[in-house]
């Protein structure tokens, strides 16, 4: 029976990717306008700060590349949430350890917040918005308990059912199952909201103790959106939530 309660939670991420392609040769290229470069992170930075992101952080003074946060907008500094842009990619993030409390409902509002300051930031009507996908991450680390095993922590503690590799590998003498670098990732579809969920964990260290380190991560691309809209932005999000509630009983 599933164990694991309220799984400790370092960074929860929601993310939208976008932008225009064009085809050159046999290599598919994503394209931003200077106007999307240039004066959208000043805009954001403007409207941000209206609402208490008075701090901005630029993580690169070199050319943007595409999909990785360049701007940073923060209340203050090292605080959170955070509002991140780059060409083509927008994230909130929130963390739940030091003075910083996680909680979906606050964390809702933080997103819902953040897409309507990137809406009014956005050059164009967000309709239409060159979305790619989107993503709701959540990443927890968890120490392991009398030093058991991937396998074991997925079993026990996990509400995902049992995980067995074949005998062939178990009886190989050759096989280490619970190396340091050990890793198991799965990969499923889902319905509500359509798309995949994707499961990483990875065996390391926090606090030179023995833990196990997880990805969730829901995704969906753009074409399950029949309109794109602060609304039904947030509805995805609401239900991609739903799945991190059911694997962690949050």
């Amino acid at each position: 029976m599933p164990e694991l309660r309220n799984a400790p939670l370092v960074e929860v991420v929601f993310e939208m990717k976008w932008g225009k392609t064009r085809q050159e040769g046999n290599e598919l290229l994503l394209e931003f306008s200077q106007e999307e470069q240039t004066l959208m992170p000043g805009k954001l930075q403007l409207l941000a700060a209206d609402k208490g992101y008075n701090l901005l952080e630029v993580t690169s003074r070199q050319l943007a590349i595409p999909h990785i946060v360049k701007y940073r907008y923060r209340k203050g500094r090292n605080g959170y949430p955070i509002l991140q842009l780059g060409n083509g990619v927008f994230t909130v993030n929130q963390i739940d350890f030091g003075d910083f409390e996680y909680k979906w409902e606050t964390f809702l509002g933080d997103i819902e917040q953040g897409i309507k300051l990137f809406e009014k930031s956005y050059l164009a009507d967000i309709k239409e918005l060159p979305l790619i996908d989107v993503q709701l991450r959540y990443t927890d680390v968890i120490l392991a308990e009398n030093d058991e095993s991937i396998l074991s922590f997925i079993n026990n503690k996990l509400n995902i059912g049992i995980l067995q590799l074949p005998e062939q590998l178990l009886g190989n003498e050759n096989i280490v199952t619970d190396s340091q670098s050990g890793s198991i990732a799965l990969q499923v579809g889902c319905k509500k909201p359509e798309g995949q969920i994707i499961f990483k964990i990875n065996q390391g260290k926090k606090d030179g103790k023995k833990a196990f380190i997880l990805d969730f991560i829901t995704i969906s691309s753009a074409n399950i959106f029949a309109n794109i809209t602060q609304e039904t932005i947030v509805k995805w999000c609401i239900d991609a939530h739903k799945h991190h509630s059911d694997i962690f009983h949050a």
